[in-house]
């Protein structure tokens, strides 16, 4: 059976002695944004009119601009 499906022997037993199916969990890593999203709510709190591209300037980010565009709330453009 597990070589039929392409899986370890191991993984093979452990799924027909479990009551349940198995998953694959992979734990999670958070998001580039997750340390400089409050400063990116911040400014156009301040500043409603201000650009994304304005917003990367002011705190540093060196990637692109479209992750910070999909911040809530969508008020900068």
């Amino acid at each position: 059976m597990a070589r039929q499906l392409g899986i370890s022997r191991e993984t093979a037993l452990r799924a027909l002695a479990s009551d349940r199916l198995l998953q694959y969990q992979r734990p999670l890593k958070g998001s580039a944004v997750d340390a400089v999203e409050p400063a990116v709510r911040e400014l156009p709190e301040a500043t409603p009119t201000m650009l994304v591209t304005a917003i990367a300037e002011r705190i540093g980010w060196e990637r692109g601009p479209t992750i910070l565009r999909e911040l809530q709330p969508p008020i900068f453009l």
